[in-house]
């Protein structure tokens, strides 16, 4: 849900450092960011960065409906489920709420758990 969504998007800004990188070509990259801001109004601009190769990013997770985004970075990675991205090499998740219990587990929980193993 939409509101499901904000929430877990709350709650993680609040916890963690939330980043939103998108491909997004730059002639509508303002337009984007003015809607993010718009669905999430607590977040910065300064939290959204438009980038061609992500794994250029120096971050711990990146989650995307991409896999060609998900090749190459040193970050963990987490796939949003989709019809064209099946795949079992990375973790996956249907929404938001699913992202932020991952993110709970990992860092909650010991290390040593098999925290990886979580299907939905």
């Amino acid at each position: 849900s939409i509101l499901g969504s904000f929430l877990k998007v709350t709650k993680l800004n609040c916890k963690y450092n939330i980043v939103i990188a998108t491909k997004t070509d730059f002639r509508v990259f303002e337009m984007k960011v003015k809607r993010v801001l718009e669905l999430f109004p607590f977040m910065k601009h300064s939290q959204i960065i438009c980038i061609h190769d992500k794994s250029l990013l120096n971050v711990d997770w990146l989650v995307d409906d991409c896999l060609d985004n998900l090749n190459g970075g040193i970050f963990n990675a987490i796939v949003y489920d989709a019809p064209y991205n099946k795949t079992d090499k990375y973790l996956r998740v249907e929404n938001l709420e699913q992202v932020y219990y991952l993110l709970e587990q990992y860092y909650n929980e010991s290390k040593e758990k098999k925290w990886k193993d979580t299907k939905f």
